[in-house]
């Protein structure tokens, strides 16, 4: 469910891309859960 909450939340671009800098640097590892780096690979894909 949270997969869908943070898709809707950066659905756009610049948004996906300012959050798939912090998730691959693994700075806020509690505010980002395991979904969020899935989501964010599957954007960067």
């Amino acid at each position: 469910m949270a997969l869908p909450f943070i898709y809707e939340a950066n659905g756009t671009s610049t948004r996906n891309i300012t959050f798939s800098s912090p998730v691959e640097t693994g700075s806020p590892p509690s505010a980002v859960p395991d979904s969020s780096d899935q989501t964010s690979v599957s954007v960067r894909a």
